[in-house]
């Protein structure tokens, strides 16, 4: 039986046909359905879905830390401001009063 050229990533399984080029013939819909009488490919799909969720939750994460980094940059940028407006206000209230109060 003659297989068909290799499929590429348009619908997300690239990787998983670069990793197991005796799928590489089968497009997504064709991989799903002989999952259900191919123990194999049916193991083989899972644990790539398993790794891509995977990856999605450590994408999440570090999208995650990364904002966090960025409010924690944000909040003592704005905690300096603040001193600094606290201390010009303090120094305008002990300025030395003129004769007529001014």
């Amino acid at each position: 039986m003659q297989r068909a050229p290799v499929i590429g990533d348009a619908d997300g399984f690239g990787e998983f046909r670069q990793r197991h080029p005796e799928y590489g013939h089968l497009t997504a819909e064709q991989i799903n359905e002989y999952c259900l009488s191919d123990r194999r490919l049916a193991h083989a799909a899972a644990e790539y879905c398993f790794e891509l969720q995977g990856r999605a939750v450590d994408a999440r994460e570090e999208r995650a830390r990364h904002r966090d980094a960025l409010i924690a940059q944000a909040e003592e940028a704005l905690s300096r401001l603040r001193a600094e407006r606290d201390s010009e206000d303090m120094i305008d209230d002990y300025k030395p009063k003129g004769i007529l109060g001014e």
